[in-house]
Parts: structure tokens; sequence; C-alpha cells
């Protein structure tokens, strides 16, 4: 297990890699706003799963923030390096979820700093994100630690929905 991905100093939360058993949990919290049959339920849960057989390390993770009171997944996210051929050496947040709850930025920033600190030592130059500017606690959260919008040109992401802003982080190494 990569210790680097583990934050156990948390009283409430733990933070460690992701396994199979957290399927279920991943795919519901990404899922949590949509109205899903069960076969589409399924399909989430089969794709959360193939992310899970990949096993972790620098160039790619995932992680979950677990409620130490009961066990239960309260957040995951996954990262590693980018996937955009202009940003080759940097490191990546891919997904982000977890429960929106009076926590949740709380469990938003566990799952963060373990992540930004993964991606540090992994050597990338810096990490970016895609976060929904209509999610104004997220967009705040990533301000608040230090991630800027004006760093890295937002152009030639043609999949990217025009609501999405790139929050990036430099790393000085």
């Amino acid at each position: 297990m990569e210790h680097h991905l583990i934050d156990d100093t948390n009283p409430n939360l733990l933070v460690r890699p992701a396994i199979i058993d957290d399927t279920p949990a991943i795919a519901e919290l990404s899922t949590i706003d949509l109205s899903l049959s069960e076969e589409a339920l399924d399909a989430a849960q089969t794709i959360v799963a193939e992310r899970l057989a990949v096993e972790s390390g620098d160039d790619y993770f995932t992680i979950v923030a677990e409620d130490r009171s009961n066990g239960e997944i309260v957040g995951w996210l996954a990262g590693g390096g980018s996937r955009g051929q202009a940003l080759k050496g940097w490191g990546e947040l891919y997904a982000l979820s977890t429960q929106m709850d009076d926590d949740s930025t709380l469990v938003d920033e566990a799952l963060l700093a373990v992540a930004v600190n993964a991606l540090r030592l992994a050597q990338f130059t810096g990490v970016t994100t895609w976060v929904d500017s209509e999610d104004s606690i997220r967009c705040e959260l990533f301000a608040d630690l230090g991630f800027s919008t004006e760093l890295l040109e937002a152009d030639g992401e043609p999949d990217t929905p025009a609501h999405f802003v790139r929050y990036s982080l430099a790393f000085n190494h």
C-alpha cells in the first residue's frame, strides 16, 4: 500500500487507497444527483471496478475518505498524470465526489491534501483540474488552496463544457 496515499491523522476521517470493495460506494457518490435505472447503476459500478483494477502508483491513484465512526465512504478522488497532450509532466485530478452535507468541504480538503502531496512527491510540475463554475463552494476551496485559474490556458479542450473552469497549482520542487 502506498503510504503517501494514506492520511490517518484526522480523528473523524481516514483517507486511504480505494479497494474493489469500495466500488458500490464510489459509484453511488458519483451518481447521487442522477436518477439512474438499475442497469445504468450497474454500468457505473463496472466502470468504477475497472478503474480500481488499475494498481495505484505515482502516475495513477484512487483514494477514498472513510468516516471513522461508521466505516462509510463519504468521498473519493482519482488522480494521476495529466491526460492532456499540452500538459505532459503535470498531474491531474480526474474526479472528486463527496456527500453533499455540512462536512463535505472538510472531506474535499482531506482528499485534496493527500492527492496534491502524492502528485508533488511524484515530481509532477504541478496539478490541474476542472471545476464546475456554478459550484461556488468548490471554486472557493480551490482558490483558498492556492490554485489559479490564470496559470494555464483552457484552449484546446474541446470535450470540456464551457461552464467548467481549469484550476492549476504549480509546484516549487
